[in-house]
C-alpha cells in the first residue's frame, strides 16, 4: 500500500514540476529501462543533453521531496 501511494506521489509531482521533456526522458530510463544512448538516439538529441536533462529533473524531485 505505501509503494502505490509513493508511486502516484511521483507522478503527480512529475505532472506537476517537470518540463514535459524531463518527464519524457525521465519515464523513459526508469519506467521503460532504456539507457542515456538509446534515449537520445530515438529522440535525436546528444546523450549530454539526455543526461543534463535527467539530473535537473531529478534535481527538481529532490527538491520538491524537501517541501512535503
Amino acid at each position: 500500500m505505501q509503494i502505490k501511494r509513493m508511486k502516484n506521489n511521483l507522478k503527480i509531482a512529475m505532472n506537476e514540476y517537470l518540463t514535459d521533456r524531463q518527464k519524457e526522458i525521465l519515464n523513459m530510463y526508469y519506467f521503460d529501462n532504456k539507457t542515456i544512448v538509446q534515449i537520445s538516439n530515438e529522440l535525436g538529441v546528444t546523450k549530454g543533453t539526455v543526461s543534463i536533462t535527467l539530473k535537473r529533473a531529478k534535481n527538481n524531485l529532490k527538491k520538491i521531496k524537501k517541501f512535503m
